[in-house]
């Protein structure tokens, strides 16, 4: 077992644009500030210039695949 934290993030689309309706940018901004935590995203998205801890795991259609994620996820 590890001792890695995990927050589980599911969006239409993810953008680190302070624009963007979905707020992406901030969960940007935590991973930045919470290097100790891994950040899973589902959904598209751009993965240039993001923090080594978030990880866009593109789009999920699987829903045992979504269930998982969800389920090793500390936080959503």
């Amino acid at each position: 077992m590890t001792n890695e934290k995990i927050l589980f993030h599911a969006t239409s689309f993810f953008s680190d644009d302070p624009e963007h309706i979905k707020g992406g940018y901030w969960l940007a901004e935590l991973a930045k500030r919470m290097p100790e935590v891994t950040f899973w995203v589902a959904g598209p998205g751009n993965a240039e210039g993001l923090p080594e801890n978030l990880k866009l795991l593109g789009p999920l259609s699987d829903q045992r695949r979504l269930a998982e994620c969800y389920a090793q996820a500390d936080l959503t």
